[in-house]
């Protein structure tokens, strides 16, 4: 099995139009109507001339943990309207990368550009301590799934498909709590003592 801990969507051009749209019009008007993204452009969308699922499929990738580029999340930007507009076509094309048939991701999961997306550890230490399952989880239920997951339901009257279910975690630090918080501790000595020294 393949795991992916540092995997970018490649949503294309409309995205970053959308995005530019939003910062030039300082929160005037929201920019177009309806979806900023389709399936059809995630699908056609290219990276250094490669699409994401070939990518994906090359490489045999089972599971793949998502995250946005720290550059293009616009925490900062004003007025904060602009921002939630943002994040709300981000989140759209996660949902739609999560549903499409060729790329059968079944756990997002949304860090902080703190967490370290190649060390699984950093990221598993910040679901459990930056994530309140009640608040900061999502289950998308009967969602398009891999037919190759065992897991997931067969199609009654076409067994080879399946569905499965869909789970987002948000593990970034939240605006809800004092950042102070969050600010890692460890023991005295820590990384320092050998349990050799004292056997």
């Amino acid at each position: 099995m393949i795991i992916d801990v540092h995997n970018h969507i490649v949503a294309g051009e409309q995205l970053q139009t959308f995005q530019a749209g939003l910062i030039n019009s300082a929160g005037f008007h929201r920019p177009g109507g309806g979806a900023v993204v389709t399936e059809k452009n995630i699908q056609e969308a290219k990276w250094r001339g490669h699409k994401h699922s070939e990518v994906l499929d090359e490489v045999g990738t089972d599971f793949a943990f998502i995250s946005p580029r720290p550059y293009t999340m616009m925490h900062s930007a004003k007025p904060e309207k602009i921002v939630h507009w943002y994040c709300q076509a981000v989140n759209d094309a996660l949902m739609l990368a999560m549903g499409s048939p060729w790329l059968n991701t079944k756990m997002v999961v949304a860090v902080s550009p703190d967490t370290n997306l190649d060390d699984a550890a950093d990221v598993y230490y910040a679901i459990a301590t930056r994530c309140d399952p009640a608040r900061d989880m999502i289950v998308v239920p009967h969602t398009r799934g891999s037919p190759y997951d065992p897991s997931a339901r067969p199609l009654e009257k076409d067994p080879f498909w399946r569905t499965v279910g869909k789970l987002g975690i948000d593990a970034t630090i939240k605006s809800r709590h004092d950042p102070q918080d969050f600010i890692r501790s460890y023991p005295k000595h820590w990384g320092k003592v050998n349990l050799k020294d004292f056997l």
